[in-house]
């Protein structure tokens, strides 16, 4: 069945409506309902389980090592010409721009901006992208990807899900969905094995428990971690406690058949799945982790420090990037979608001004999260976070490489994207777009270069090519692309 978590703007503007919706979606991403979690009052598994469980975790975690993911969007189709495909203006005067295409536009930027590409030690960046230069060695930039779309809806769910919508209907699960449940099949369970925020979700072929936890602002997820669990504050004791004194009953006879040498293998494996995600939430509730997504509070005041959030400034590309990180810092979550930027689509002339900042807040905010995760350790062992995260950045598409009447930019097909991290080989640049008006060129997926004979890049290429950079595999019917072999490590 077809899951779809709802988009911000469409979500209900009572953050108590919010709230009570996202819990009820939290409980079932556990696998358990209001009993599985009333029991926590002060009955816990017994020793013997309890001390089984925990080491097959233990084990899973030491043999598996980290495995994560983020799919991180910058809504509403960038400027490449801003970013990730420059062009020097000598080259392209303005007075040319009728036959070349081509009109960068740098000097209409606010003074803060380079009026030409900058030059790093791999590729040229356009001026609203220096940021990414301190990270050239762990990136891979694709060029002439080829969206065949200027509609929006299209394009994000074509990254999405990696597979062609249907008109407008998305087809398939998420990218993030399917790592998710892969991550989990493959040892990393976890109790929200999936976060999201700020974009569209869908499960229609995975596992239940990967379907997306979505969370509404960035300091929602510490009320979903710090609330009491399935039982209400105002809840009178003497009702509170024969709840528990039921489901201790309840807990074990659960026990007692997951002991049973009489019960089947399939369902010894799915009790024993249970009774491992009871083991987990026992550990979320009983960590703390609220206060680690408490952003506005003292002890957060080093992590707001390190990526400039003001107090009470959260939803921000900067905030969006600290909860990312935080997610997979407190081995939370292991696959991560968001949107760090959603305000790009500039048809206008306020694109100078408006569009030039917040790309250039995108890319400082990924920067900084690109530090942080390089500074944290795997919570699983295996180095830093940013050596065990693969990371696609992407947008829906670009815009139009040459000014419209207005001062601004329309939607133009020829795209660009960001590989970074686990399984991926830095430094270069993969594809091209031509030097005139900027469409996509076909490259060689071996060697990364142009070639008339070669490959057009899609979105179903560039999402196994990061499947496959964790590790992972996915069917042909699932995902269609190829993998661009050159761009992995």
């Amino acid at each position: 069945m077809k899951e779809k978590t709802m988009r911000k703007d469409q979500q209900s503007k009572d953050p108590k409506s919010m709230h009570h919706l996202s819990r009820r979606s939290f409980y079932k991403g556990l696998g358990l309902g209001l009993g599985g979690v009333l029991g926590w009052g002060g009955v816990s598994l017994s020793g013997d389980s309890l001390a089984t469980i925990e080491q097959g975790l233990a084990q899973e975690s030491q043999s598996n090592g980290g495995r994560y993911f983020m799919h991180l969007c910058l809504e509403g189709g960038w400027d490449l010409l801003l970013g990730l495909d420059p062009r020097n203006p000598l080259d392209y005067p303005d007075q040319d721009a009728s036959a070349t295409g081509i009109e960068t536009g740098y000097t209409r930027l606010p003074i803060q901006f380079s009026r030409e590409p900058i030059r790093g030690d791999h590729f040229e960046l356009g001026p609203c992208a220096e940021p990414l230069h301190a990270w050239s060695e762990q990136i891979a930039l694709v060029r002439g990807l080829d969206m065949a779309t200027l509609t929006h809806e299209v394009g994000r769910r074509h990254l999405n899900t990696a597979v062609a919508p249907s008109g407008l209907s998305a087809r398939g699960s998420s990218v993030s969905t399917r790592i998710a449940a892969l991550t989990e099949v493959d040892g990393g369970q976890q109790v929200i094995p999936h976060l999201a925020h700020l974009v569209e979700s869908y499960n229609q072929d995975q596992m239940s428990s990967a379907t997306a936890l979505q969370v509404s602002s960035v300091d929602h997820l510490q009320y979903l971690l710090q609330e009491t669990l399935g039982i209400p504050s105002y809840m009178p004791v003497h009702i509170r406690g024969a709840l528990n004194r039921y489901w201790e009953k309840q807990q074990n006879e659960y026990e007692r058949h997951w002991q049973s040498q009489q019960v089947n293998t399939e369902s010894k494996r799915l009790l024993d799945r249970a009774l491992k995600t009871r083991v987990q939430a026992r550990r979320l509730v009983t960590r703390s982790l609220h206060e680690s997504f408490q952003f506005n509070a003292d002890h957060q005041a080093s992590l707001r420090a390190h990526y400039g959030i003001a107090p009470n400034q959260l939803d921000t590309p900067f905030g969006r990037a600290a909860l990312a990180a935080q997610a997979l810092k407190t081995g939370l979550s292991r696959s991560v979608h968001l949107n760090l930027v959603n305000n790009l689509d500039t048809h206008d002339q306020q694109w100078a001004q408006d569009h030039s900042t917040s790309l250039y807040n995108g890319f400082l905010a990924l920067s900084k999260l690109l530090e942080d995760l390089a500074n944290s350790p795997d919570p699983l062992g295996g180095g830093s976070l940013l050596d065990q995260t693969t990371i696609v950045v992407s947008s829906e598409f670009s815009r139009t490489p040459r000014l419209n009447v207005r001062g601004g930019r329309d939607h133009h097909l020829c795209n660009a994207a960001l590989l970074i991290g686990r399984g991926i080989q830095g430094g270069q640049v993969l594809g091209a777009s031509t030097n005139e008006f900027m469409s996509p060129l076909r490259i060689n997926y071996a060697t990364g270069q142009v070639d008339p004979n070669g490959r057009s890049i899609r979105p179903e290429d560039l999402m196994r090519t990061a499947i496959h950079a964790m590790g992972l595999t996915v069917s042909d019917t699932a995902i269609r692309g190829e993998v661009i072999s050159s761009a992995l490590a």
